[in-house]
Order: structure tokens, then sequence, then C-alpha cells
């Protein structure tokens, strides 16, 4: 009789927690110290003509420092003009995301595949455009207040913005089952505006250090949840092949993490 297993974070961790910021400003700089001296990690959403010099330069992380700056997290698109994309033309979406993913790439010397949408908004058309342009996966604005993984990487809804995850650290805490997310977004020029830069030091130290909990880029869980879904079981059911470039960690039987190592083949038994 076939006994399923268990898919797992790397290392047999539970949970995982993801940060994303948008529009690239001066302030991601004390968004990413913050992160940093917690063991934590961020996706930074960048309009990269504003960070070459575009409108109001002074508040915009300049070019030279994006690699040095974002080290350790991911660089990924939000439009090079941040427009509203879904009001202009199609040639002119797709212009917009190969010019900024083409310049964060050569300015972060990452490759980048993820985004987030310019005022949280998109249509069909959008997503046709992201396609062409190879976007992996993009966020929405739309807080879904629960811990779950997306079903569609393409409109990927986090679970709140930063204002509102301290009261959701308990309850992701208490999770029991496994590939819990905690998405939490927003834009580090909301903490200078409002004088609330200790909501994100709260949240970071609230956060858990313990180890079932991963913490990652938004293109580490993309990464790592696509391979899962890529993983192939003999007829059997005895057999597990792993086609991927990912390490999968997975449960079975009650037994200690297990491993499949990239493209390799193990036996469950």
């Amino acid at each position: 009789m076939f006994e399923a297993v268990t898919w797992v974070y790397p290392q047999g961790k539970n949970r995982a927690v993801t940060f994303s910021y948008d529009d690239g400003q001066i302030f991601d700089r004390r968004v990413v110290k913050t992160l940093n001296e917690h063991g934590m990690k961020g996706t930074f959403n960048l309009c990269s003509s504003f960070n070459m010099g575009g409108k109001n330069k002074a508040s915009y992380i300049p070019a030279e420092e994006i690699q040095s700056l974002y080290q350790g997290h991911e660089v990924a698109v939000h439009g090079a003009h941040h427009p509203y994309l879904e009001r202009v033309a199609p040639g002119q979406v797709l212009a917009e995301i190969l010019e900024d993913r083409r310049t964060l790439e050569r300015l972060a010397g990452q490759v980048v595949t993820g985004m987030a949408y310019p005022y949280g908004s998109w249509n069909d058309m959008v997503l046709a455009q992201l396609k062409a342009a190879g976007i992996q996966y993009s966020r929405t604005t739309r807080a879904t207040m629960h811990f779950d993984c997306p079903r569609e990487w393409l409109t990927w809804d986090p679970t709140c913005h930063h204002n509102d995850a301290l009261p959701l650290v308990e309850p992701f805490c208490r999770q029991g089952r496994s590939l819990s997310l905690f998405y939490i977004w927003g834009h580090s020029y909301e903490f200078d505006r409002n004088k609330n830069w200790d909501v994100l030091e709260r949240l970071c130290d609230a956060l858990p250090k313990d180890e079932q909990t991963w913490y990652a880029t938004n293109g580490e869980i993309f990464r790592y949840i696509h391979a899962i879904q890529q993983m192939v079981f003999s007829v059997d059911q005895n057999l597990l092949h792993n086609p991927t470039a990912q390490e999968v960690w997975f449960l079975w039987r009650n037994e200690c993490p297990r491993s499949v190592p990239p493209g390799t083949t193990i036996e469950l038994k």
C-alpha cells in the first residue's frame, strides 16, 4: 500500500518567511540592515529608470549601490517606470518589463525572473506579456491573512502588509502543517513617512528563530516549490526521482527528514 511522503522545506523545516519591498527607495538600506541583523531575507522590486537617475533621483538607491546593498537578497522587476500596466499597450508592457529586467540583471549580477505589480494591478493582457518576458512569479497587494503557498505564481497574493503582520506571528508559530508560508510586503518609505520603524524591529524580533523556520527570498520559495512539483514517483511508488537542480526534502514513515539530491533517484524503504 502506498505511503504518502510529506514535503518539507530544506533541512526538514515546516515554515518559511519571506519579505517583499517595492520601489527601491533609499529607505531600503535600513530594511536590508534590519533583515541582515536578524538573519532574514527579502525580495526588492525596483523601478530601474529611477535608480539610473530618473525622477526624484535622490530618493532612490543609486545604480552603483544595487549589487552591494542587495547582496544575499533578491532583486526583482517593478516596471522600469512604474506604470499602471493594464492601461498601456501590450508592446509597452513588454518593454517596461524587459527594460527593467535587463537593467537590473546588469546592475545586480542576478538572473531576474520575479516581479511585483506596480500599484498592485494587472489584467489578462499583462499576464500574457509577463510570460513572454520570462517572468515566473509576480506579487499582488491582496492580503490573504493565511499561510498557504500560492496556487498561481503570476498572481502571488501575500499574507499581509507589514502593518498587519505582528498579530499573525503567534498563529504562524502554531502552524503544525508542512510548507506554511508567511509572506510580508510593503514599501520601505512607509516606515520613514509614518515614523514607525519600530514596526519592522518588533516584527523581526517576534518572528521565530528556530530550526523549523526557513527565511528565504521570493525566488527561493518559488524554485523550491516548483522543484517539489516536478518530482516523479515510480509506478510502484517505491522510487522517487528528482529531475531538477534543487535538492528536495521530505518526511516518510515518521522518520527524520530525508532529501533527494538533484538529478538522482532514491528508494523508499
